[in-house]
């Protein structure tokens, strides 16, 4: 049996793989994305660098399924004064150095896409060029689509509001406030995004709601606004051998949907404020109709994430067997870079049922390695109060690192209600001390506090943990 060291030196090896690869390894599939072209394809319309919304659209709006199907864009620039609008059976592709971007300074209104389609489209896919969002708040003066006043204007609001006074008082936006998505589709099936390059925009890479079968693989995404890719109220969905550096939120985003499955990602974020949010976010509240007991997280690499590796949290009324999910096979490399918040780490969960934590490998895990938390409206962790159950993980390979700002730190296990953490062999360094990481965080409504309960005994008396625990 291997021991705890060689299974962190492994753990290491495994990273060092995907970091050692070139950066644009999964930009380009050979397969997908023909870049030998001669420009003499009958079924393919080519456009030259320069050409506009317009004249992409209209000669999108020439394709018919069957002589002609795909527009492509050749090396060069392509910059927009608006959304460009596909159809049904449409392929929209370019060479690798075709740059689709926005104007300085833009100005556009809020859900406003760089590439969109009538609500109930289908078929359509997008691959094998670059989407440059144009929004460089760190180049100073001119920050493209960004200013010292739309920051000023914007970020004291939240997220939903509405921004038509900002929208008059400054051309420039705020990232994740809902502006210049990349591709954002509503409705529809068989949609998918490919062998792309998105990168420096204010909104999500790929926004679907309410779609079946959307597809986002082998894609290079850096530094967005908001999420790489989200789907909101879909079915059938799947994000995989996609490279993420995250800056506003997540990298992959499941909200209300069904049958999704997230693998084979690797998935990172900058160590500072806008580094982003967890990893891969799991999210169910009451605007959803979906269950959600098909959701699977595996063989993701996440490293360095300014959030969680894996955060899945669940709020509102539902039933328990419209609960499910399973994360495993994952590798998790110092994880939880933002030491302002306590729901860090590689795994955090709230509110969820069923939930199966398998087979994966820690190491350096800030703050904890897996928080399951039971909390009250007061406390800092998102969830239910008393409405947590049936975690089981197993076979976790660990290692532990103190955050720079936690009191108890390192990689450890927060549980709560009766939750059966079968044959661990996860430790946890507590005061200076090595002890099993087996933790309840307790939320009192009544003195509107939350403390930390960690002595393996005590637990076992509350009827909180349950199994065998191997030190």
């Amino acid at each position: 049996m291997q021991s705890l060291k060689q299974k962190i030196s492994l753990t290491l090896s495994l990273v060092a793989v995907f970091f050692i690869l070139p950066q644009g390894g999964a930009f380009a599939s050979v397969a997908e994305c023909d870049y030998s072209k001669k420009y003499d394809d009958p079924k393919t319309i080519y456009l030259d660098p320069g050409a506009d919304q317009d004249a992409i659209n209209q000669a999108i709006r020439r394709l018919d399924g069957t002589n002609k199907i795909s527009v492509f864009l050749k090396e060069g620039r392509y910059v927009i004064t608006d959304s460009i609008n596909m159809k049904r059976y449409s392929i929209l592709e370019g060479d690798q150095k075709a740059v689709l971007t926005i104007e300085d300074h833009a100005g556009w209104t809020v859900d406003k896409p760089l590439i969109t389609a009538p609500e109930g489209t289908s078929n359509m896919e997008v691959k094998c060029f670059q989407i440059d969002g144009n929004y460089y708040p760190d180049e100073k003066p001119e920050a493209k689509n960004y200013s010292a006043a739309s920051d000023s204007c914007y970020r004291p609001l939240s997220w939903n509001s509405n921004f038509a006074d900002c929208e008059e008082k400054t051309d420039d936006r705020l990232l994740g406030r809902g502006y210049y998505d990349m591709i954002h589709w509503t409705g529809g099936e068989m949609l998918s995004v490919h062998d792309m390059y998105m990168h420096d925009g204010a909104g999500d890479g790929m926004r679907v709601d309410r779609v079946r079968e959307a597809k986002f693989y082998d894609n290079l995404v850096y530094k967005l606004g908001h999420d790489a890719v989200v789907y909101y109220n879909s079915e059938f969905a799947e994000a995989w051998r996609n490279r993420i550096t995250t800056r506003g939120n997540a990298g992959v985003r499941v909200e209300n949907s069904n049958y999704v499955s997230v693998h084979d990602n690797v998935i990172e974020s900058f160590d500072r404020w806008d580094g982003g949010g967890p990893g891969v976010e799991v999210v169910r509240d009451d605007r959803g109709t979906l269950p959600m007991n098909q959701i699977y997280v595996y063989y993701n690499t996440f490293h360095h994430t300014y959030g969680p590796g894996v955060y899945i949290v669940a709020s509102g009324t539902y039933k328990k067997e419209d609960l499910e999910a399973y994360v495993r096979n994952n590798i998790f490399y110092e994880t939880g870079l933002n030491y302002s918040i306590n729901w860090v780490g590689a795994i955090v969960t709230s509110g969820w049922y069923n939930l199966h934590i398998l087979n994966n490998t820690i190491h350096k895990a800030y703050n904890f390695g897996i928080l399951a938390a039971i909390t009250a409206n007061n406390c800092s962790v998102p969830g239910r109060w008393d409405a947590f159950f049936d975690v089981t993980f197993q076979n976790v390979s660990a290692d532990f690192h103190k955050g720079q700002m936690r009191l108890v730190a390192g990689l450890g296990s927060l549980n709560a209600k009766r939750i059966n953490p079968e044959y661990n062999g996860i430790q946890v360094d507590i005061f200076g001390k090595h002890r099993v990481a087996i933790i309840v965080y307790i939320c009192l409504k009544s003195i509107k506090k939350c403390f930390f309960v960690y002595w393996q005994r005590v637990l076992q008396l509350m009827g909180l943990i349950t199994g065998h625990i191997v030190p």
